[in-house]
C-alpha cells in the first residue's frame, strides 16, 4: 500500500496495450498498491462509464499502473472523476496528479501518445532513414553478386547487404547494364 492512498477509495484502470506491461502485470501492480480486485476495470472490455460510477465523490483516486493506461479514454475518463472531486494517482512516476489542472492534462496527452505508438516502436516500424554505408569491400561484394548470377532477383541481393534497389541502379545501372559494363572492363 502506498502512504498517499492510505484511507482512500481506490478504482483501478488496465488496459491491453501491445508492447507495454501485460494486464495481468498491470493488475499486479495496483493490487500491490492497494486497489481491491473489484474495483479495477478492464478498458475496451468495460465502459468508462462503468468507471466513474465506481468512483464516489471525495476522496476518490484513480489509480493507473502508468499513463498510456488511459489512452483514448482519456478526456471522458478524467472529465468525469474530475467531476466527482477524485484524483489520479500514476504508479509508473507522476503519482498524485490534480487532474483539474491544465498541466496535468498535457502530461497525460503526451504519455498516453507515447503508448499509442508503443506497438509500432516494438514491431520496429519507422526505423527508416540512411542506409547504413558501405566499405570498399562490402561495395565490390555487392557488385559481384549484382553482376553475377548466384541471386536470381535483386530484391535478394537488396535483403542480403541491405542496400535499396534505387541505390542499385543509381551505382551501377540495371543489372543487364552492369554486367555488360563488368564483361567490357568499365565497373
Amino acid at each position: 500500500m502506498i502512504e498517499k492512498l492510505t484511507g482512500r477509495y481506490l478504482v483501478g484502470v488496465v488496459r491491453a496495450i501491445k508492447g507495454m506491461p501485460s494486464v495481468a502485470d498491470q493488475t499486479e501492480a495496483l493490487l500491490a498498491a492497494g486497489v481491491i480486485e473489484r474495483h479495477i476495470w478492464q478498458l475496451d472490455k468495460d465502459e468508462v462509464s462503468d468507471v466513474v460510477r465506481d468512483c464516489r465523490p471525495g476522496n476518490d483516486v484513480l489509480v493507473v499502473p502508468f499513463l498510456g493506461v488511459l489512452g483514448k479514454y482519456r478526456h471522458d475518463l478524467l472529465a468525469g472523476i474530475a467531476e466527482k472531486g477524485a484524483e489520479l494517482y500514476d504508479l509508473d512516476e507522476h503519482g498524485l496528479m490534480n487532474i483539474s489542472q491544465a498541466p496535468t492534462f498535457a502530461i497525460i496527452d503526451a504519455a498516453c501518445k507515447v503508448a499509442q505508438s508503443a506497438p509500432g516502436r516494438a514491431s520496429g516500424a519507422g526505423q527508416g532513414g540512411r542506409k547504413k554505408k558501405l566499405t570498399p569491400a562490402q561495395e565490390r561484394e555487392v557488385h559481384a553478386d549484382y553482376i553475377g548470377t548466384k541471386y536470381k532477383t535483386i530484391s535478394a541481393i537488396c535483403d542480403k547487404y541491405g542496400v535499396s534497389v534505387a541505390w542499385l541502379h543509381s551505382r551501377w545501372g540495371g543489372r543487364q547494364e552492369a554486367r555488360e559494363a563488368a564483361k567490357r572492363g568499365d565497373d
